[in-house]
């Protein structure tokens, strides 16, 4: 479906002062409208439709499963204490209306794509490219990356660090990475910022390991990042004309990733708790895509 930028969206763009500023911890109802209106679209009444405009399987019925059993109730509410059966599409959507939880209604919105991915492939990056739409039109910080629903804090950021990392990240040889890369994002998105700082260091140590197995480069199974690191320049991942004019490229490196997990997320804490500032997680993740794209496109360059 088509996007239509009318006179009200034009006037507010012009009336916002500022780039990039998104919530996280409020669904607005006119976002929540959009997606159940996307859905609508892909599954008429709940349903998928065959070739032959037949009905066929009952899409929200399925969702209403996940949903009930994860979110733990017998029916949603405002239909927990019903004593007869409602129909799946309307049981689903008003549980998502009168939903405050933000991250409970990302979950819908995550398997409501997830689904569609799944009966509409051919659509499928249209719907996502709507929804992502939406996400930014309301100011919400969230999209839909690599198959999951990821927190953002930069849109310029996102799309020139992140998206770029999950692309690369899809094929096999970085298949764990790709995991611990988008299981930071999901600490992060849940406030599990020790956690989401681990997932970076370990993202960063696989693609630096998968490389190394790629050029059958010698390293320890137990290497840290600092090892691996002066592995990767040793062997030239990174051109020695290249090493020369960055001299520092190692310390940087170094000092960067495992650095910060070490000293914020990484060993005991002592007597006092240690809190890990949201945006030092935030950068530690942007700086993290942006290595992560730098090394794996250094190796396609080395296998050229």
């Amino acid at each position: 479906m088509a996007v239509f930028k009318l006179f009200s969206a034009r006037q507010q763009e012009e009336k916002e002062l500022q780039d990039d500023v998104f919530v996280y911890d409020k669904i607005p109802d006119r976002l929540k409208n959009q997606f159940i209106l996307i859905l609508e679209e892909v599954f008429p009444n709940g349903y998928v439709r065959t070739a032959y405009n037949a009905a066929s399987a009952n899409v929200l019925n399925e969702i209403r499963t996940i949903i009930r059993k994860e979110h733990g109730y017998l029916q949603l509410p405002p239909y927990e204490k019903a004593r007869y059966n409602v129909n799946a599409d309307k049981e689903v959507q008003d549980y998502l209306l009168q939903l405050n939880d933000s991250e409970k209604i990302l979950d819908i919105f995550e398997l409501g794509l997830l689904f569609i991915g799944h009966f509409h492939e051919q659509n499928f990056e249209n719907q996502v490219e709507e929804i992502n739409y939406r996400f930014k039109e309301n100011g919400v910080g969230y999209r839909f990356d690599g198959g999951r629903i990821i927190r953002v804090d930069s849109e310029l950021l996102h799309v020139e660090t992140v998206k770029p990392a999950l692309k690369l990240l899809q094929s096999s040889e970085y298949e764990g990475a790709q995991e611990e890369f988008l299981g930071a994002y999901e600490h992060y998105r849940h406030g599990k910022h020790k956690e989401a700082l681990a997932d970076c260091l370990k993202s960063f140590e696989s693609v630096m390991k998968s490389i190394c197995e790629q050029n059958n480069w010698q390293y320890g199974k137990a290497d840290n990042a600092k090892k691996l690191i002066a592995v990767c320049l040793k062997n030239e991942l990174v051109p020695s004309f290249l090493q020369a004019k960055l001299s520092s490229l190692q310390a940087l490196l170094e000092n960067s990733i495992p650095t910060v997990r070490n000293k914020l997320g990484g060993h005991g804490q002592g007597s006092e708790t240690l809190e890990v500032p949201e945006y030092i997680v935030s950068y530690v993740l942007h700086m993290t895509a942006s290595t992560i794209v730098m090394l794996i496109r250094s190796q396609e360059d080395l296998l050229r």
